[in-house]
């Protein structure tokens, strides 16, 4: 949300001080938009890779103490096992809606930085998918912000 932000301001400033025509800071503020994104999901998977690492060997080693505790030394290497595979499913999953999400943000951006060209002509379908690919990709990022009836008063 907060590229988006920064995409508009820059779009205003582009065209209103600066000059540009509208389709100049569509451009580029659609242009500022895909890399900001490209970005900030590369960051957030690199975060994400070392937070699978650190949460499958916690989850395996308290799996190997749980199961020496339980059966002796062949639970140990079950406990292990069964906790290397709890956390990193757990992780996988992570991983998983991180992605979608990430990928509908970077795939909306430039669909719509693709919805017109240099003549002027528009693309309704890039710009139509494009924002809804977008709209997807912030609404997943807001987690459970939103909920229906949360802010209502009862009765």
């Amino acid at each position: 949300m907060f590229g988006l932000i920064i995409s508009v301001i820059y779009a205003a400033i582009l065209h209103f001080v600066k000059g540009a025509s509208n389709i100049s800071a569509y451009l580029s503020a659609t242009n500022f938009l895909f890399w900001w994104y490209v970005v900030t999901s590369s960051i957030l998977g690199v975060i994400l890779l070392a937070t699978t690492f650190i949460l499958s060997s916690v989850a395996a080693k308290a799996g190997e103490a749980v199961g020496e505790e339980e059966a002796g030394s062949k639970g140990k290497t079950i406990g292990a096992l069964a906790g290397l595979f709890i956390g990193g499913g757990f992780s996988i999953l992570m991983f998983a809606i991180a992605s979608v999400r990430c990928g509908a943000l970077i795939a909306g951006s430039w669909m719509l930085h693709n919805a017109v060209n240099m003549g002027g002509e528009w693309d309704n379908n890039n710009l139509i998918w494009g924002g809804i690919l977008l709209v997807v990709g912030l609404l997943m990022s807001t987690g459970n912000k939103i909920t229906p009836g949360k802010n209502q008063k009862e009765d």
